[in-house]
């Protein structure tokens, strides 16, 4: 009998442990959270799962996938990008006007990307060379490029008309015969590959796992961390102003405000997939999961009719449950 309590003591133990804790916690805490509904709503499994609600899903998820990206590489030198709604939001307003001016909508596109470029040079630039926290830099370029965006439109939508930007872009599919990729589902999982291989398969991205893993070693082993920290920034004004793009296409207009609050979830995703809020630890993957997690825990408030506000408390404690699942499995590396 005491061999056996033993066995159960050893095994929960590794069940608990930390690494464990830290790369499958959160996953059950969805999957418990999602069994409470089941408990709750006696229809709710057949309808979460049916095939047109998982489509949805996937389509709710695409837009919160890119900003993700994006939030991945910003997390993992070790810094926060809460601009990238607002930088989002200005480059959408400028896609759409350009083309409403006559311009080509590839073009259009590109002085999109340039903007996105632009401001994240800005914001990597004033939190290198100026050594303020991102967090306060970017709250301040969030304040910046909102009031361009708004001034731009007057506050107001912009519509444009432009079939072959939007077939392109987001009503556009694949088709493979047994299934049908949306377009932009297509250019999610193209980016995630290139992106993914940056991470892993080139010198920026070792530079980006050792500026985040600790800036001073990082220094004295030769690499020159602030342009890594700047190259990211850039990145993720580039990634999030193709999220513009897909967004806009999408809906057919340009909002001054449109994606602003994107990069709560965005953080969301990156820390409830796994990847430490410290820096130096996290992959593309794991954004992958988290991004899902969220959509899906967005997906199953949403069926269960609970009111906007509690499902902003529900989102907000998923966050903190993650800040301190990541804490815990942290822990472990410093014993």
């Amino acid at each position: 009998m005491s061999s056996f309590n033993l066995s159960a003591t050893s095994l929960g133990k590794q069940v608990f442990s930390r690494r464990n804790v830290g790369q499958f916690g959160m996953v059950g805490l969805v999957l418990a959270l999602l069994a409470v509904f089941g408990l709750v709503n006696a229809e709710f499994f057949s309808v979460f799962f049916s095939s047109g609600n998982v489509a949805n899903i996937g389509r709710q998820t695409t837009l919160l996938l890119l900003t993700a990206f994006a939030m991945t590489f910003v997390i993992l030198v070790g810094e926060i990008d809460i601009s990238i709604g607002a930088i989002a939001s200005l480059a959408g307003v400028l896609i759409v006007s350009l083309m409403n001016g006559g311009w080509p909508f590839p073009l259009a596109v590109l002085a999109g990307l340039g903007l996105g470029a632009l401001v994240g040079l800005l914001n990597g630039l004033i939190t290198v060379k100026g050594q303020i926290p991102s967090f306060i830099v970017t709250l301040g370029t969030l304040s910046i490029v909102s009031g361009l965006a708004l001034a731009m439109t007057s506050g107001s939508t912009i519509r444009f008309s432009n079939d072959a930007y939007r077939d392109f872009f987001a009503r556009g599919v694949l088709d493979l015969g047994i299934t049908q990729i949306p377009a932009p589902t297509l250019l999610t999982i193209a980016l995630f590959l290139l992106l993914n291989f940056l991470l892993t398969r080139t010198r920026f991205g070792a530079n980006v796992y050792a500026v985040g893993g600790g800036a001073a070693s990082a220094r004295l082993a030769g690499i020159r961390v602030d342009r890594v920290k700047i190259g990211v920034f850039v990145l993720a004004g580039v990634v999030v102003a193709l999220a513009a793009v897909v967004y806009t296409a999408r809906l057919g207009n340009g909002q001054p405000q449109g994606m602003i609050g994107y990069e709560l979830d965005a953080i969301a995703a990156v820390v409830i997939g796994g990847t430490s809020f410290s820096g130096g630890r996290g992959s593309l993957w794991r954004t992958v999961l988290g991004a899902l997690l969220i959509g899906v825990l967005d997906n199953a408030v949403s069926l269960m009719q609970l009111d906007f506000n509690l499902k902003l408390a529900v989102k907000g404690a998923t966050i903190i449950l993650a800040v301190l699942v990541d804490y815990y499995s942290r822990g472990e590396t410093r014993s």
